[in-house]
């Protein structure tokens, strides 16, 4: 999925709702529309696997079953602190999902910093390459910042 990102090259900073002052520290990003082999992962991957183990994760929430869970706005975030001005973050917010999940491409040994940000928690989630970490999408959270 990283190669890809990165051969396509269609990388975004534009982050609705964001001052221009705030996206020059936020993560570049892609849609995974954008992304044919990864499309061609996930969506079985999702049917599988992640849509069957978040119905079981979330029993209080009837909508929640894998029939009714559906990709939306899947995109890849780029946390390279290389290209910010400081730290490379997203600030605390809710989504508009009923579930969000954080898939991590990078090993956490690869980077510093880091992290899912779960404010009812007031824990930094960092969970290791390929594994899932869902949430509801209303919880606030947050990237935590990355340094290097």
């Amino acid at each position: 999925i990283v190669a890809e990102a990165e051969s396509v090259s269609l990388w975004s900073k534009d982050f609705p709702h964001a001052s221009l002052e705030r996206e020059s520290c936020m993560p570049d990003r892609i849609a995974v529309d954008l992304l044919p082999e990864a499309l061609g992962w996930l969506a079985p991957t999702l049917a599988q696997r992640l849509c069957p183990s978040i119905e079981t994760a979330f029993p209080g929430l009837p909508e929640v079953t894998a029939q009714n869970l559906r990709l939306y706005q899947a995109t890849v975030l780029r946390y390279d602190a290389s290209t910010a001005p400081g730290p490379v973050s997203t600030p605390v917010h809710q989504d508009f999902s009923v579930v969000t999940m954080t898939i991590p491409l990078n090993d956490p040994t690869e980077y510093d910093g880091g992290g899912t940000w779960i404010n009812p928690l007031h824990l930094a989630v960092k969970p290791p390459i390929g594994h899932a970490l869902a949430h509801a999408g209303r919880v606030w959270h947050a990237g935590q910042p990355v340094t290097n």
